[in-house]
């Protein structure tokens, strides 16, 4: 059983909710390069992300098994869910301690991504050229 299909088993640690986090994150930035391409916002000159193309971003963004990556908001219901059932990470002892929404606790995710995995440096900042 793929451990992003569980919604009632606790997260065994904070590593395991933040890969989970992270899935969640990959998702978000492939849709939002494929909406910036459809809605024709997206730049393609020669200077767009530093010569990187959108298939060298996105494909750092997609686990090399599967096909197709669950919506970002299947994937924040079952983390949501995984949160619920048992202690929560660290993330969302963040949020508590200082009130944040689930809104802000996302931001705050996106945040730092790129400070907890250099991948990311890259897609955020393909993303927003």
């Amino acid at each position: 059983m793929r451990l992003d299909t569980i919604t009632d088993v606790p997260f065994s640690s904070p590593a395991e909710h933040l890969a989970a986090e992270f899935r969640w994150l990959d998702a978000r930035l492939a849709n939002h390069v494929r909406w910036l391409k459809q809605s024709g916002r997206f730049d393609e000159s020669a200077l767009r992300g530093v010569h990187l193309t959108e298939q060298t971003v996105t494909a750092g963004l997609r686990s090399e098994t599967e096909e197709v990556m669950p919506s970002a908001d299947v994937l924040r219901d079952r983390i949501d869910a995984r949160v619920a059932a048992g202690h929560p990470p660290p993330l969302y002892k963040i949020a508590e301690q200082f009130a944040l929404s689930s809104f802000e606790r996302s931001a705050l995710m996106i945040a730092a991504a790129p400070a907890l995995d250099a991948r990311y440096q890259t897609a955020i900042a393909f993303a927003q050229n």
